[in-house]
């Protein structure tokens, strides 16, 4: 019998932000290592997952929903989030700090040498039910 590949993603998400004051960043290496994630957003257009290289967000709902069927390669962290003054009416879900761990192009979740995440056909059929419209998704 013979095994067909699986299909993996190259994945940009919406960047509805940035890095802010209170982040922990060593810049030192490629990609930087993150300790403590600030993300301030700016715009957010709905998108389940989010990023500011090198950090990328996932909605609590989502994460759950990753975890319920059993993806690998990924953990999740507390992230400060805050919105932008000049949006006071801007209702987020919560977010997460999203860390992808596992193996690019064998685990469901993982990164690229350069830091661009990658994900397996049934991690972007996950995250599709939370948006990815403004993803940019190229098959690897």
């Amino acid at each position: 019998m013979v095994m067909s590949e699986r299909q993996f993603f190259n994945v940009e998400p919406e960047v509805a932000g940035g890095l802010a004051e209170g982040t922990v960043i060593d810049r030192s290496s490629h990609p930087p290592v993150v300790s403590k994630v600030h993300y301030r957003v700016e715009g957010w257009l709905g998108d389940g997952l989010i990023e500011s290289f090198p950090v990328f967000l996932l909605r609590e709902e989502a994460w759950n929903a990753v975890a319920s069927e059993g993806l690998t390669g990924a953990r999740i962290d507390h992230a400060e989030i805050s919105v932008a003054p000049d949006l006071p009416d801007l209702v987020l879900p919560a977010f997460l700090w999203f860390q992808p761990t596992g193996l690019a192009g064998t685990d469901d979740f993982g990164t690229a040498a350069d830091g661009r995440l990658i994900i397996s056909q049934r991690a972007q059929d996950v995250l599709a039910g939370f948006g990815l419209a403004h993803a940019e998704i190229t098959p690897i």
